[in-house]
């Protein structure tokens, strides 16, 4: 039963994080006092509100709160709370962990293969990633555990970043903060990265630095070959390029001189 104690693991982090944002969402939308009564009892069945408290401080409520609430409390403010500033491959995600929460629920004595151990896991990332980054990281931490047998990824990676002895304060992404009344969220009309969203992004990581690969260094999507190209589109231009490189260092046949040609105005080198 070892992937099942994994999906719970990574369902016990999501919902860590998952219940104090619901209610932080439900609270900005009824008011501190009314969204328990309004956005969480008067919306559910008797059954599914059956271990909840009637009433308590705002920590002892989301704490009531297990990971199958919060997903379906996500789901049933969809439309008034959460597209506002999510976009709907959330809710995609969030209906998918529903069913993953109730084959958790009835599995008995057999256990999850590995590939829906690992579909579960990046699902619980890409919900988590436009709303904590923190969290994310660490299901993505367990996905690569459960993929590779280790945290770092498909090979041993070197992070020479330096670490701050400093405590950071969390912050949440621009995503949280609620549009200005009389005007549509630019939310509505583009969804951005959410390394932008996020206040993360940094114009020296738009394109990957190949010297800061080799030595190890920059994001982890950098330093791992797999989830490098994993992530990389590879073009027709760009397959070309790799076979006539392999070739000439192969001592075959090939174009030993590369035009290389930009679409940034920079025109073309040889």
């Amino acid at each position: 039963m070892e992937s099942h104690a994994t999906i719970t693991k990574g369902f016990r982090i999501l919902r860590d994080m998952l219940a104090p944002y619901i209610g932080r969402e439900l609270s900005l939308k009824h008011g501190s006092n009314l969204w328990w009564n309004d956005g969480v009892m008067n919306v559910l069945y008797d059954e599914q509100k059956r271990n909840l408290p009637e009433s308590g401080d705002f920590a002892t409520l989301t704490d009531s709160l297990d990971v199958y609430t919060c997903l379906l409390l996500f789901d049933l403010h969809w439309q008034k709370v959460f597209k506002k500033k999510l976009s709907i491959d959330h809710r995609t995600w969030a209906k998918e962990l529903i069913g993953f929460r109730h084959k958790k629920a009835h599995i008995g004595g057999n256990d999850f293969s590995d590939s829906d151990t690992s579909r579960a896991l990046d699902t619980m990332s890409r919900l988590s990633e436009q709303i904590d980054s923190e969290t994310s990281e660490d299901i993505l931490s367990m996905l690569r555990e459960q993929k590779y047998g280790s945290s770092s990824g498909s090979t041993t990676v070197i992070d020479t970043a330096k670490q701050s002895t400093a405590t950071v304060k969390k912050t949440y992404g621009i995503l949280n903060v609620a549009p200005t009344a009389g005007l549509p969220s630019w939310r509505d009309i583009i969804e951005p990265h959410p390394d932008v969203a996020q206040g993360r992004y940094k114009n020296a990581e738009f394109a990957a630095d190949l010297a800061q690969v080799a030595r190890g260094e920059g994001a982890y999507e950098y330093r791992d070959p797999v989830e490098f190209f994993a992530r990389t589109f590879v073009t027709e231009g760009i397959a070309g390029l790799l076979v006539q490189s392999l070739r000439c260092v192969s001592g075959k046949d090939s174009e030993p001189v590369i035009q290389l040609k930009t679409a940034f105005g920079g025109g073309s080198h040889s």
